[in-house]
């Protein structure tokens, strides 16, 4: 009886580590919304997001020094437009569902919807995995795939 009892409790602890490493891995999709919702949270009130190493967490160490380096556009890398043209504050984030291309490469469409979803934009997500952590690589404006 007491050898089941530890059988029992073994299974059931290897069982629950197994689930916990299984589910800590964050979605393509959820590290999208991460970025978004911290990259809104991190590039108002005067602050400009991509300038706080915190986006490190969410970007590849080579894009964001690409970013950094192309300052002499007026169109914004992650939102792919002006970052004057609409209203940011009420912005919407509608994430899709992410899109196996290649080994440990994903891809996200990603809109932007404002005034109840009358206007909206579109960009792509590109993520790849970088020493076993998935990160973001590329942004591009989905309007040349539509």
């Amino acid at each position: 009886m007491k050898k089941c009892i530890i059988i029992m409790i073994s299974l059931v602890t290897l069982f629950c580590c197994w689930q916990h490493g299984y589910c800590s891995e964050q979605t393509p999709e959820q590290l999208v919304r991460d970025f978004y919702k911290w990259f809104f949270e991190n590039d108002k009130e005067g602050k400009i997001a991509e300038n706080n190493d915190g986006i490190l967490n969410f970007i590849s160490k080579d894009t964001i020094e690409n970013v950094r380096k192309e300052k002499c556009s007026d169109i914004d890398y992650f939102r792919k437009v002006g970052s004057e043209s609409y209203k940011w504050t009420s912005v919407h984030t509608a994430i899709g569902s992410a899109v196996l291309v290649a080994r440990d490469i994903f891809i996200v469409p990603v809109d932007f919807v404002f005034k109840d979803g009358e206007e909206h934009i579109s960009v792509v997500v590109v993520l790849q995995k970088e020493n076993g952590k998935l990160l973001i690589t590329k942004i591009m404006d989905q309007h040349p795939y539509l």
